[in-house]
């Protein structure tokens, strides 16, 4: 029986419980295999891989702690005293187990520990995602890239933007005169209605449009 300890530079540390050699590999395969890395720290084949996990297992029986860095993981594993997959934080003395589902001596302060699963690899995976989002300057909270922060204030969607504004395209955007939805007029619809453009001067056409002073740029109907 094994306490295993999983280690990251950008996260909080995760303890499981293994019973068993195949579940202590299960730990380093999928410490691996979250960081979409090779099965094993030299990028080995299975072979290698069980081979590193049964040294990492005898030296910890030996001394009664032992390291294996998986890549930016750091895998601890530490033999465990008990041989039940519960971890007492008081004496054995009460009778609140049977509601508490643990051992039938336990005086309520027994904790479960966890398996490395599925899920439990699944969770590594995203926590893993929104390490390196934060990393390169984004939010992993919310799954926002660096460069697609609000333009008005440079935040993420972990905070309201309600009193956000889109910054202006230039100082003169209120004399801009270029039109995006030209469709609800029959006298100005055109094949540009939906992108930013102008409408040439018309005098027949109210509410038709010249060349833009701000955006000589945009494309036209002409």
């Amino acid at each position: 029986m094994y306490s295993v300890t999983l280690a990251h530079p950008q996260l909080d540390d995760r303890r499981f419980f293994c019973p068993t050699p195949g579940a202590l590999r299960d730990v380093v395969w999928g410490a691996a295999c979250a960081q979409g890395q090779p099965i094993t720290a030299e990028g080995g084949h299975d072979s290698e891989m069980i081979a590193e996990v049964g040294d990492l297992r005898s030296r910890a029986d030996i001394k009664g702690i032992a390291t294996l860095k998986i890549f930016d993981i750091t895998v601890t594993v530490e033999p465990v005293g008990t041989g039940t997959e519960f971890d007492c934080e008081g004496g054995h003395d009460g009778e609140d187990a049977a509601l508490l589902g643990g051992p039938t001596t336990c005086d309520g302060r027994c904790r479960h520990r966890p398996r490395f699963g599925r899920q439990a690899l699944t969770d590594l995976v995203c926590a893993l995602d929104d390490a390196e989002l934060d990393e390169s300057g984004g939010c992993g909270a919310c799954g926002l890239e660096v460069g697609q922060m609000c333009a008005g204030c440079e935040r993420c969607n972990c905070h309201r933007h309600d009193g956000c504004a889109r910054p202006a395209e230039g100082d003169d955007l209120d004399d801009c005169r270029c039109v995006e939805n030209c469709g609800e007029d029959p006298a100005t619809v055109c094949g540009l209605s939906g992108t930013p453009h102008m409408h040439p001067e018309d005098p027949n056409h109210p509410g038709a449009y010249g060349e833009c002073p701000v955006h000589p740029e945009r494309p036209g109907d002409r």
